[in-house]
């Protein structure tokens, strides 16, 4: 569940009906005329943006992405190394780093997800935990075996998704899944969402609103 901080709210006021302020709250006071903020002076209806980022309990059968250290609204910044998961049927995550395979209910509350499978993937959904907790057994996933650049948790993920044969990526449908591949078709779109909704949300933060013209979208 989204916390308070991340709900950004939108809504016009009367003194400039064509401009959109972004908030957290509805302020006591128009942050552009200093007028009262009421139900008559509202001249659009208020909208409540979703949160790109979810608690990975709630996203089965995905992968789920978070910095590896912080977390993306306060301190995430664009080189920052991110960490990536697989979540069961149930939401435990599995991933890999220096200490070997975890398997966590927890820390991933703030989090990216590449939903992976559609309703109708019975057979990948039938044998997801085993394969995913026999994957975790490998040899190849032994702590000493890990290394930041090329044997680390992405490399867990894209391991995974070809032992079940997963092909559902556009960099290169009908072959094995890449890293470079995965990075590109699953990673990349979905942080670059983000990146816009942690910019307003800092924004908001540090100024209390901001500003946007109502033609365009977040």
């Amino acid at each position: 569940m989204a916390t308070r901080s991340h709900r950004i709210k939108s809504f016009a006021h009367l003194c400039h009906p064509t401009t959109k302020l972004l908030v957290f709250d509805l302020p006591a006071d128009c942050p552009l005329c200093g007028q009262d903020v009421d139900a008559s002076s509202v001249k659009s209806p208020v909208a409540q943006y979703p949160s790109p980022f979810v608690s990975a309990c709630g996203v089965p059968f995905s992968v789920v992405i978070k910095p590896t250290v912080g977390d993306f609204l306060q301190s995430y910044e664009r080189d920052d190394n991110l960490h990536a998961g697989i979540t069961t049927s149930k939401g435990t995550v599995y991933s890999y780093d220096e200490t070997g395979v975890q398997q966590e209910y927890h820390r991933w509350c703030q989090c990216l997800a590449v939903p992976l499978l559609e309703e109708s993937d019975e057979d990948l959904k039938s044998g997801w935990d085993q394969r995913l907790a026999d994957t975790a057994t490998e040899l190849q996933w032994k702590k000493d075996k890990y290394h930041e650049d090329c044997h680390n948790c992405f490399d867990f993920v894209v391991s995974f998704l070809n032992a079940i044969g997963y092909r559902y990526t556009p960099h290169n449908p009908n072959g094995p899944i890449t890293r470079d591949g995965f990075c590109q078709d699953m990673i990349l779109p979905v942080t670059s969402r983000a990146a816009g909704y942690i910019g307003i949300h800092r924004s908001i933060t540090k100024y209390g609103f901001l500003v946007q013209q109502a033609s365009k979208v977040l």
